[in-house]
Order: C-alpha cells, then sequence, then structure tokens
C-alpha cells in the first residue's frame, strides 16, 4: 500500500511550526529552503516535508522525535537510519504532496498550464511526442504534463533526478488505462506509473513504484485540509 498525502499551500509563514519541520531536516536540505528567495516557495518545501512527518506518524506509527530526514549518496531525500520506510515528495502552485510506502517510489505534481515546447531533441522520446501529436490541440497541455510528471516520478523513484536525459526512456499509455515507464537502459525495466488528474482539479499527479507490482486499487489518496 502506497500512501498519497496532499495539502493546499498557506500564504503566509509560521515561524514556530516552519522550525519544528525544519528542525527534523539535514544542515544541508535545510539551509536549501532557506536560502529560497520566495516566501512561496519555501512555504511549499516545508509543506511537503510536513507531509511527510505526518504521513509517516499515521502510517508507521513513528513519532516526529524519531524522524530526521537527510539525502542519499544520490541526493535522493530519505530517512536517516534503516527504516526500511521510502517517501518522496512535491509541490507545484498551491500544493505540496508526498508518497509514502515501503518500496522506492516517487511522485511529482504540476499545475496545468500551456503545453511547453516539446520538441527540442533530448526532452521527449519520439513516441511520446508522437502521442502527444496525435491528439485535438485542446488536450495537449494535460497530456504534456501526464509525461512530463510521470517521467519525474519515475527519475525520483530511480534517484537519479534529471541526471538522465529525459529521451532515455518512454512513458507509454497502455489501451486499458494503464501507464508505464519503458526502461531499456535498466535492464530492460519496466515500471508501473499511476497517474491522476482528478484528485487535485487543474493538477496532474503521476507516482510511480520501482517494484512494478503496485496497481491502481493499492495507492490510497488523503487531501489533507492543511497542516
Amino acid at each position: 500500500m502506497i500512501r498519497v498525502l496532499a495539502a493546499p499551500v498557506l500564504g503566509y509563514e509560521r515561524p514556530e511550526y516552519d522550525a519544528a519541520v525544519l528542525g527534523h531536516l539535514s544542515p544541508e536540505i535545510r539551509t536549501a529552503i532557506q536560502a529560497k528567495i520566495r516566501q512561496a516557495d519555501r512555504q511549499r518545501s516545508i509543506t511537503a516535508y510536513a507531509l511527510v512527518l505526518e504521513g509517516i506518524e499515521r502510517v508507521f506509527a513513528l513519532p516526529h522525535s524519531h524522524i530526521t530526514i537527510g539525502r542519499s549518496a544520490e541526493g535522493k531525500p530519505k530517512l536517516d537510519g534503516e527504516t526500511g520506510i521510502e517517501f518522496n515528495c512535491s509541490h507545484s502552485g498551491g500544493w505540496s504532496i508526498c508518497a509514502i510506502g515501503q518500496s522506492p517510489v516517487g511522485i511529482d505534481i504540476e499545475e496545468i498550464g500551456d503545453s511547453p515546447d516539446y520538441s527540442p531533441a533530448g526532452l521527449f522520446h519520439e513516441e511520446e511526442r508522437r502521442w502527444i501529436d496525435d491528439l485535438p490541440v485542446e488536450e495537449r497541455p494535460a497530456a504534456f504534463y501526464r509525461i512530463w510528471t510521470a517521467k519525474e516520478s519515475y527519475l525520483k523513484a530511480l534517484g537519479t533526478g534529471f541526471g538522465r536525459p529525459l529521451d532515455s526512456f518512454e512513458i507509454r499509455f497502455l489501451s486499458g488505462g494503464g501507464v508505464i515507464a519503458v526502461d531499456h537502459g535498466e535492464g530492460s525495466r519496466i515500471s508501473w506509473i499511476h497517474t491522476n488528474t482528478t484528485q487535485i482539479p487543474g493538477y496532474v499527479v503521476s507516482l510511480c513504484v520501482l517494484s512494478g507490482t503496485t496497481p491502481e486499487k493499492s495507492v490510497e489518496w488523503n487531501i489533507v485540509g492543511r497542516l
């Protein structure tokens, strides 16, 4: 079971609450958040990590006092120590989101806007560009963000981030509604991806679990009113 928690980002700072959340983060992550110039960007990051703390306590009954969040050698956020707990978080616009489970997981959320130019070489796989081109013009923006979030969720699950070319693997939409990442550079790895455009109107969320065995029914969504 993968738990997904999402919460709206408040438009103001709460010094005591924010400091409490930051206190559970490694100096590296804490410094990176505090260095953000815009308050909104700081609040998105703090809300995302607050969701991680809340979700881990809910799911694994692990108190906040036992949680410190650092980074792996590749830069992926992780819990300090050998806990067996995996998580990932993301934010966009007015929302932050996280996914928590016991398999390597990646999640990405993006607010749907105009469709950016996806034609430059190296941005999308040729089959992905062809899939978008075959859609009616009005459906292309949402399609772009479905692919973009799926790609980012897969790379975040791997822990590589954008250290890999985006056209080195393909997001494939199956006739039955499923979504997979086909990656011949990872020993022909095929990973299932759950994309959602209904839980948060105006946004696309993609969730990737590297075990490849987590269908939609084993994802539990929780929209948190506020933290």
